[in-house]
């Protein structure tokens, strides 16, 4: 393209389209075709596939520029299709693998709780939420009403089921973790707080004397007051060594016992970045609620994901 310039302002579809048909002659490209009408690319490319479907380009009657603008608006919509593809390939996937995720919890639960039957139950519940919403946009597509509404009833009566069965599992682990964490946040406590009592027991013990030292000096004692003195000392020579006996073993199992400071972190951090960014007063247990709720919903939307996906992929959707 001779003219390179970029435009004092933006064409509009009319004036693109004349300038389009008054260069005749200039090879074409989407980027050259972009730097003098002032758009975007991708615009440039939507507005040829446009022109094109209304056939004000691509035609052999409309002259060299309407020769060059049609294969040029079928690299476009070409490109465009493979994206939309691509594109909806990969939403289509996060729809699976959401369904996928609650499919290996309800099937768990299932199991655990009412045997190999009621997984198989689980799994066909898991399997209907995700294909039936595709199955009920295609019957809208085709105008089919009833069986839309069936599929999309379908839908409501799996996803009930395996809401439910979603619930059960994500309660239990949640449970389990929490108390899990509890255990080891009240055994840490348990071991710092007699660690600290004896540590303050040992420096109130001021014998420094061995057990045999006292033992001797006992028997060489020669008055009742002397001997008495001497078993008293004795007694907290014996308490002190059990002390360091029980000081070093605590100290030796520090190390292996969890530094559990919270039962929930990541409710606890939730919380936090809550009361931070909006000054709501919202609890652990209220978070801990909420984080079970999404994720008791998301597998659920797996199969509307994929119907989004399969849609953005599909032929002909695209502007």
């Amino acid at each position: 393209m001779t003219d390179q310039a970029i435009p004092i302002r933006k064409f509009t579809y009319a004036e693109a389209l004349a300038w389009l048909r008054a260069k005749p002659d200039d090879p074409l490209s989407a980027s050259a075709l972009a730097r003098a009408w002032g758009w975007p690319r991708i615009r440039v490319r939507r507005r040829l596939i446009a022109w094109k479907a209304s056939g004000l380009v691509g035609r052999p009657d409309q002259g060299q520029a309407g020769r060059m603008a049609g294969p040029l608006a079928d690299q476009a919509g070409h490109a465009g299709h493979l994206a939309g593809q691509l594109l909806g390939g990969a939403v289509a996937l996060v729809g699976i693998g959401l369904s996928l995720v609650g499919l290996i919890a309800t099937v768990t639960y299932g199991r655990e709780s009412g045997g190999g039957l009621m997984a198989v139950f689980a799994g066909a519940a898991d399997v209907t939420t995700l294909a039936a919403p595709p199955a009920a946009s295609a019957m809208w597509q085709a105008r089919r009403w009833p069986l839309a509404l069936a599929a999309w009833s379908i839908w409501l009566a799996a996803s009930t089921i395996t809401a439910g069965n979603l619930a059960g599992y994500v309660g239990l682990m949640s449970a389990d973790f929490v108390d899990t964490r509890e255990l080891q946040q009240t055994e840490h406590d348990v071991v710092l707080d007699r660690l600290a009592r004896l540590r303050s027991e040992r420096t109130a013990i001021t014998e420094t004397r061995p057990p045999s030292a006292i033992n001797a000096a006992i028997n060489a004692a020669g008055s009742k007051a002397e001997v008495d003195k001497l078993r008293s000392a004795l007694a907290m020579a014996k308490r002190r060594d059990q002390v360091d006996r029980d000081l070093l073993d605590l100290e030796s199992k520090l190390p292996s016992i969890p530094k559990t400071t919270t039962a929930d972190p990541s409710a606890a951090v939730l919380v936090g970045m809550v009361r931070q960014l909006t000054g709501a007063r919202v609890t652990e247990a209220e978070m801990r609620r909420l984080r079970l709720e999404l994720l008791m919903t998301l597998p659920l939307l797996g199969g509307i994901v994929l119907s989004i996906g399969l849609a953005v992929a599909a032929p002909g959707r695209r502007p």
